[in-house]
C-alpha cells in the first residue's frame, strides 16, 4: 500500500512535466511530422507500397496524437493549483467526460467532396473505441 502511495505522489509531482511532454508530442504531430508526410504525398513518386507506407505513417501519427490529446485532457485537472490543491470532482468530471465523448467520437468532414468520396470508411470503422476500452480498464 505504501508503495502505491509513493508512486501516486511521484506521479503527481511530475504531472507538469508529463503535460509538457504531451503538448510537445501533439505539436510535433501537428507540425513537422504532418508536414513531412504531406510533402511526401505532394512531391514524392512512391509506388503502391510507398503510398501504403505513407498512409500507415500518417495513420500512426494521428493515432499517437489523439492518444496524447486525450491523456492530456485527463491529467490537466490533476495538476495542482497554485495553492497545491487538487479538485477531485473536477478530475472525475474530466475522466467521465472523456469516456463519454471518446466512445462516441465522430468526424464531420469540412469538404463536401471528400465527404462524398470517403465517408464510408469512417462508417465502417470502430474509430477510437479500443482506446476508450483501454482507459476504462484503469
Amino acid at each position: 500500500m505504501l508503495a502505491q502511495v509513493k508512486e501516486t505522489v511521484l506521479f503527481l509531482r511530475h504531472l507538469d512535466e508529463i503535460a509538457g511532454l504531451l503538448r510537445k508530442e501533439i505539436s510535433e504531430a501537428d507540425g513537422a511530422v504532418l508536414q513531412d508526410i504531406l510533402h511526401l504525398a505532394e512531391l514524392g513518386q512512391p509506388g503502391i507500397m510507398g503510398k501504403m507506407q505513407i498512409y500507415n505513417c500518417l495513420s500512426q501519427s494521428r493515432i499517437k496524437r489523439r492518444k496524447a490529446k486525450d491523456l492530456l485532457a485527463i491529467i490537466v485537472p490533476l495538476i495542482p493549483a497554485e495553492d497545491n490543491s487538487i479538485d477531485l470532482d473536477r478530475c472525475n468530471d474530466a475522466l467521465q467526460n472523456y469516456l463519454k465523448v471518446a466512445s462516441n467520437r465522430t468526424y464531420h468532414f469540412k469538404d463536401e467532396q471528400l465527404k462524398n468520396n470517403f465517408k464510408r470508411y469512417l462508417e465502417q470503422s470502430d474509430g477510437l473505441r479500443g482506446q476508450v476500452d483501454d482507459l476504462c480498464d484503469c
